[in-house]
């Protein structure tokens, strides 16, 4: 699990430090916000910065109907090492048979397409097509972007107080309680996620 907030910087804003044996409570809390809030900025992005890169095999299923050269993925992927159809007819399909298709703005693919006049399986319940590669939403070796890591902190920070000034998450007498202001709702977190989600990816014909 990658964390994507700036600790530094939160326990600054939050006046922690790590000297102060009376802080070690607010620490702990803190490291667990950090560890939730980071793992909704992926769940939101539908992407992992950091770690390592490593390929993995994810099974598709072909075409709706008829026969195609396109094979859309379910997931976004940056790269892929093979391509291999299972079924009646298991195939494993050479690095020039195919090519990545629908490209994003992050470098990532939607789909595969084949260029050697082939096409892929129909969806029949038995045909699959297993894709191996490295995808979107595993980590892929690289900084957390600074847009993101300073959303992530502004939203650390926001929560960390929210739960020490109202557990409950409510504020002010009972019969006239509010609610604490939302850190999602702020445009730098919007646009931080817009920025980088992993695209849709788009009708092809």
């Amino acid at each position: 699990m990658s964390s994507y907030t700036d600790l530094a910087r939160a326990k600054l804003e939050l006046s922690l430090s790590d000297a102060v044996d009376a802080d070690d409570d607010d620490i702990t809390l803190l490291g667990e916000i950090d560890e939730e809030m980071s793992r909704i900025f992926e769940l939101k992005t539908g992407r992992i910065w950091g770690g390592t890169a490593t390929p993995a095999a994810k099974t598709v299923d072909g075409a709706a109907a008829g026969y195609s050269d396109i094979l859309m993925l379910p997931v976004p992927v940056r790269s892929v090492t093979t391509v291999a159809i299972t079924g009646d007819s298991p195939e494993t399909l050479a690095s020039d048979d195919w090519a990545l298709w629908q490209q994003t703005r992050e470098g990532d693919y939607h789909a595969i397409k084949r260029i050697d006049g082939g096409g892929f399986p129909r969806r029949n319940g038995k045909d699959r097509v297993t894709v191996t590669g490295v995808w979107s939403d595993t980590a892929n070796g690289t900084t957390v972007p600074a847009e993101i890591a300073a959303a992530c902190t502004f939203v650390v920070v926001e929560t960390f107080r929210q739960k020490k000034s109202s557990p409950s998450g409510e504020l002010g007498p009972d019969g006239m309680t509010i609610r604490p202001r939302n850190p999602w709702a702020f445009e730098q977190v919007k646009e931080a996620i817009a920025k980088y989600k992993a695209a849709r990816p788009r009708v092809s014909f």
